[in-house]
């Protein structure tokens, strides 16, 4: 049984941990940033990669999780609708592994925990629905800009609702890394014009570029800088990266479309068109990989 959630674990799990060690990919935001709708994207993107990545495949492992996944994605992009609202109670994680990625990725079983974005408002809620993130390597913020109406003001409120609910539960966040995606950034575009080239990054994003790890994991490393500088410049949001600096092992910035236009009433305008929905997933891969392996990839 998990000592979290009070399910069983799965048998697929229970055999395999030695070889496909696990990796916490949980979300942290407020409500309507685009949390659920991220992960059913990347459900399917992974699926794609089997088409880029030799050999790579994943597999659910229970019936639940496959049901999960399946759901997601046939709602998504089968019916055109929006996966429904996360509840406000402690997800049992949806497992999925992945076997055979490229270095640094290799393999790994990804548990997925997401919950209602109302538990981020208060430090008494996350501790109570989404104590989760204390396990995890990383904590991975979703921020919809647009969506906020002071983007300074409530970027710092969600850190640091983080932050007490996390000391609140005992995690020590200087062990953590930091992971600040900025959700349905195709919204975000018309402010990054003529921040080096933030724009281009967004617009250019496909899967093919996977192929060569080595030079996404550059092209990575720069983005994070550039969108910081912007965090800062463009938004405003000083205090909010002192605050997390200061917190936390380390904070990186990337930036994801999941849909690529943004919905209207609950239901897709068009067939969606994912951007860099990969780019967090490739981050805390690289983080849980062996020092090794990320040296052989470097």
């Amino acid at each position: 049984m998990c000592k979290g959630c009070g399910e069983r674990v799965p048998r697929f799990y229970v055999e395999g941990k030695r070889r496909y060690p696990p990796v916490f990919i949980n979300a942290i935001g407020f409500r309507t940033h685009g949390k659920g709708v991220y992960f059913a994207v990347l459900f399917r993107a992974l699926r794609q990669m089997a088409s880029h990545w030799p050999e790579f495949f994943t597999t659910a492992l229970s019936e639940t999780d496959l049901d999960v996944v399946n759901a997601n994605i046939d709602t998504l992009f089968g019916q055109g609708r929006l996966p429904p609202a996360t509840p406000n109670c402690f997800p049992r994680p949806t497992m999925v592994r992945i076997s055979n990625a490229p270095l640094p990725l290799r393999n790994a079983t990804l548990l997925f925990h997401d919950t209602g974005g109302e538990c981020f408002e208060k430090a008494s809620l996350l501790v109570q629905h989404a104590h989760y993130v204390k396990r995890a390597q990383t904590a991975m913020l979703l921020i919809r800009v647009p969506r906020l109406a002071d983007p300074p003001r409530d970027m710092h409120s969600l850190v640091n609702t983080v932050l007490i609910g996390m000391s609140d539960l005992g995690a020590e966040t200087k062990k953590q890394r930091l992971l600040v995606v900025y959700s349905c950034a195709d919204e975000l575009v018309p402010r990054m014009r003529g921040w080096n080239g933030l724009e281009d990054y967004m617009r250019s994003g496909s899967l093919d570029a996977l192929g060569d790890m080595r030079s996404y994991m550059a092209r990575l490393c720069t983005l994070s800088e550039s969108l910081e500088v912007f965090t800062r410049k463009a938004l405003g949001a000083n205090e909010f990266v002192n605050a997390a600096r200061a917190s936390f092992r380390s904070v990186t910035f990337c930036m994801v479309s999941a849909l690529g236009h943004s919905p209207q009433e609950g239901r897709l305008c068009g067939q969606p068109v994912p951007r860099r929905v990969l780019d967090p997933l490739v981050w805390q891969m690289h983080w849980s990989a062996s020092w090794w392996d990320r040296l052989w990839a470097s």
